[in-house]
């Protein structure tokens, strides 16, 4: 059995779009940090938790705050998984050098992820990835620490495919929170929320250029917080938009908000099983063009597009259809 990696894709080029998981928690203080971490050791690795620096912090505390979470993150039972990260101040603060460097320093082994908010421009972000890389050349031996840039100020959008083929970079986030506020009151505080998140031009631009520039360098796109707190079905809604927009990720600010965006963010069952249809008639007919039982043509454009759907359900640990396992197994 080949692999469809090898059939669907020519060898210098295939579809490498990192696995990790669709939904970013984020917590601040030492309370909100205990209840993520008892939830995530309960349901497994299927959430990062983000530990925030930033706009989640506490003023004045700065320095105990990284402390704290340097002890959180090299803690194997409150880190069980690994899947921890840290969201930084930005890198014109003056925080920003002791925070990275601290956290590099004393659990650059565990680290998971650091988080940049408040990107500018492309320059000024690879400025401080030579930086970053300087320190972890210093303290690490091999490992490479990925970087979630946040894309939320106008010049950041502006350069956000030179931003996404930095190397270093996994994750771009979108901050609708900061960006709409970037526009000076130009554009509604609507917007920030839905309806209009999801229908406003600007904001529906961004997260185009967003979803785009992360396409194009296989980097995961995560969408903005919902702001409705502790309504279910609300993050839900948003979820699915931001699903159909090409986000496979989002922020939660709350832990009811964890489960709904997961589940959005699921390849559905009914989706897995077409898909799984699909790629055994492919193999079948020796990977040329056929017709599925809805009378539609499906050629190798549409076995990439299935064959990916199966592979982010099988990274999510979904069990698939007896037909397909072989084709993780080659």
């Amino acid at each position: 059995m080949i692999n469809p990696d090898k059939v669907l894709w020519n060898t210098k080029k295939c579809y490498r779009r990192p696995v990790i998981p669709s939904c970013d928690h984020y917590a601040g203080n030492e309370s909100f940090i205990k209840k993520a971490t008892e939830k995530q050791q309960k349901l497994g690795p299927i959430f990062d938790i983000t530990l925030d620096c930033d706009d989640g912090s506490v003023v004045d505390q700065e320095r105990q705050q990284v402390e704290l979470f340097i002890k959180i993150i090299n803690d194997s039972s409150a880190n069980k998984f690994s899947r921890i990260g840290v969201r930084v101040h930005s890198p014109d603060s003056n925080f920003f050098e002791h925070e990275v460097e601290s956290l590099i320093k004393h659990s650059g082994s565990k680290l998971s992820y650091i988080t940049i908010p408040k990107v500018g421009t492309h320059s000024e972000f690879a400025k401080a990835l030579s930086w970053i890389d300087e320190l972890v050349t210093k303290h690490l031996d091999d490992r490479k620490i990925p970087i979630h840039p946040i894309v939320e100020t106008l010049e950041s959008v502006e350069d956000v495919f030179s931003i996404a083929a930095e190397p270093s970079v996994e994750c771009i986030s979108f901050g609708i929170m900061d960006f709409v506020s970037s526009f000076d009151t130009l554009i509604p505080d609507s917007t920030m929320k839905s309806p209009d998140q999801f229908t406003h031009p600007s904001v529906v631009s961004a997260k185009k250029s967003i979803v785009a520039a992360c396409a194009a360098h296989q980097r995961v796109a995560s969408h903005n917080v919902t702001i409705k707190i502790n309504d279910e079905d609300i993050v839900l809604q948003d979820a699915n938009r931001a699903r159909y927009f090409g986000f496979t990720r989002m922020w939660s600010i709350h832990p009811s908000q964890i489960e709904p965006i997961i589940r959005a963010m699921t390849p559905c069952r009914e989706l897995i099983s077409y898909a799984s249809d699909i790629l055994i008639m492919a193999y079948n007919n020796h990977w040329g063009p056929v017709k599925d039982a809805n009378d539609e043509l499906k050629d190798r454009a549409s076995y990439r597009y299935y064959w990916q759907i199966l592979k982010l359900a099988q990274s999510m640990n979904i069990d698939m259809p007896d037909g397909v396992k072989v084709f993780f197994d080659s």
